[in-house]
């Protein structure tokens, strides 16, 4: 009993005390209450358990130790650190936030309150928090760890490129109203500090925070410098081709080519990311969320080739071929994260498209209203909904259901006016896309932009910041007419 007073035990150990013994009144007089990990487990709702369950003993098959042990002077704070970024890619929140705050102590313990190591912890309980809700939490920690970052690491370290880029990514998600005027300065500021900060190569916070910085700029359509990075980040990482980084890095990689139309070599990165997950994870590869969402991705790039394809009977290969890894991936996520995560929302939406594309409406229907469900549950306001929203209106337009296409377009387009510049990519394709609606709709080409900037005014009020560049695009000569735009809004991870 000494030694579980001591704390000397795993998180998960914890945990697992905690789901399988049935004794909560004992692990409560038997434990330090004041442990992050254990104050969360006693409140966890059935469900989150019974998930934190499998994934404990998966991970506990897979290093070889007996269920029920695991010592916790025995775990370094990196490798506390790495199983908090699993919990969190998993998508559970609240384990992965408590193990955060476990590593926290158990760094500032070791080696202080001012290194990198503590630095990434924090960063990461931060994004954690973001995710979950907690706005105000996650942009506190952040500029805490940039103020210590700027006194101990200097103006030109590469841990404040990340920090910058992740209060603005934390912005985005909150929509707050100054995040898309910020994100070109933030991009400026960042881009200035690679060409000026020195990599500690060996440092895998580092690559970490390399990491972080190409999730960004894949996030704001900067697809050449994340290409640029990640490149840099396996060649750092060219000894270890087999490693968990590489494979985080490849996968980014990846979305990146299919995001640029490269969908050839996107394909190549992801099938290589999957044979480095088999080849880390050996019998639970098929288990683990990162396969489902490889598996999402290269379904997304069948249907991004489908929809380019030059006849049916091509198409439809095509898209079969896509709905086949796309199910494989939504079992797989239903069974790991559950039904509300925004992964669930990716997959339907791209098995909806798929479909479409193969011919089976109902279908695409029947995945387009669960993606539509599960985002006015858990991102009603975020441009993830939005996207679904924009094709919602796609397939109500091929439908000729034009009344609910164009009320889709005009939601969609409110939402990303909180989140993104209207100047954006896919502000711009939702635009095409409504005057495309328009058109169909019977409205005379000379009289398309004014009767959608009467829409605009009516439905999204005079102020709102779509309103005011659709009042400008009015104010213009309107163009000669060049080739027919597609329809199909682009729609990103």
């Amino acid at each position: 009993m000494s030694r579980i007073q001591d704390r000397d035990w795993t998180e998960k150990a914890v945990l697992y005390t905690l789901i399988a013994g049935n004794k909560l009144e004992d692990a409560k007089q038997l434990f330090d209450t004041s442990m992050p990990i254990l104050r969360i487990a006693l409140a966890a709702d059935a469900e989150t358990l019974k998930r934190f369950q499998i994934h404990y003993k998966t991970c506990l098959d897979e290093i070889g130790i007996p269920h029920g042990r695991g010592v916790l002077g025995s775990s370094t704070p990196f490798e506390l650190l790495t199983k908090a970024d699993q919990l969190f890619e998993a998508g559970e929140l609240i384990l992965a936030k408590a193990q955060y705050e476990e590593a926290r102590i158990k760094v500032e313990k070791e080696r202080g309150l001012h290194n990198t190591l503590r630095y990434t912890i924090l960063h990461n309980l931060a994004l954690c928090n973001a995710a979950l809700g907690d706005y105000t939490k996650a942009r506190a920690l952040l500029k805490a760890v940039m103020d210590d970052e700027q006194k101990y690491l200097g103006p030109s370290s590469i841990f404040l490129a990340w920090t910058l880029c992740s209060l603005a990514k934390v912005d985005l998600e909150e929509g707050t109203p100054d995040a898309v005027k910020a994100i070109n300065s933030t991009y400026d500021r960042v881009i200035e500090l690679l060409e000026t900060a020195n990599l500690d190569e060996t440092s895998p916070e580092t690559c970490q925070a390399m990491m972080g910085i190409s999730n960004f700029f894949l996030k704001i359509g900067r697809y050449s410098d994340a290409e640029q990075l990640l490149h840099q980040l396996l060649t750092i990482n060219e000894k270890r081709p087999d490693s968990p980084v590489v494979a985080h890095a490849r996968e980014l990689l990846g979305r990146c080519y299919l995001e640029e139309g490269k969908i050839k070599e996107a394909r190549v990165e992801l099938n290589q990311v999957l044979k480095i997950l088999e080849a880390i994870h050996k019998n639970t590869f098929l288990t683990l969320p990162q396969t489902a969402s490889i598996w999402n991705e290269l379904g997304r790039s069948y249907v991004l080739e489908a929809n380019e394809a030059k006849n049916s009977a091509q198409r439809t290969r095509l898209a079969l071929e896509a709905v086949r890894l796309l199910r494989k991936a939504l079992e797989l996520q239903t069974r790991s994260v559950g039904q509300q995560h925004r992964d669930i929302i990716y997959t339907t939406r791209n098995l909806a498209q798929a479909y479409e594309l193969a011919g089976n409406h109902a279908q695409a229907m029947h995945y387009l209203k669960q993606a539509l469900t599960v985002g006015e549950s858990i991102a009603p306001d975020h441009p993830v909904h939005a996207e679904t929203l924009a094709l919602s209106a796609n397939l109500y337009l091929n439908r000729g259901d034009y009344d609910k296409a164009e009320n889709e377009a005009v939601e969609a387009l409110r939402i990303l006016s909180r989140n993104i510049s209207v100047n954006s990519r896919t502000i711009n394709e939702v635009l095409v896309l409504l005057g495309i609606i328009e058109l169909k709709h019977g409205i005379p080409e000379s009289q398309v932009r004014r009767h959608i900037l009467l829409l605009f005014k009516q439905k999204l009020g005079e102020d709102n910041p779509i309103t005011a560049y659709w009042r400008k695009v009015c104010s213009t000569p309107t163009p000669a007419k060049g080739p027919k735009q597609k329809a199909t809004p682009h729609i990103s991870r």
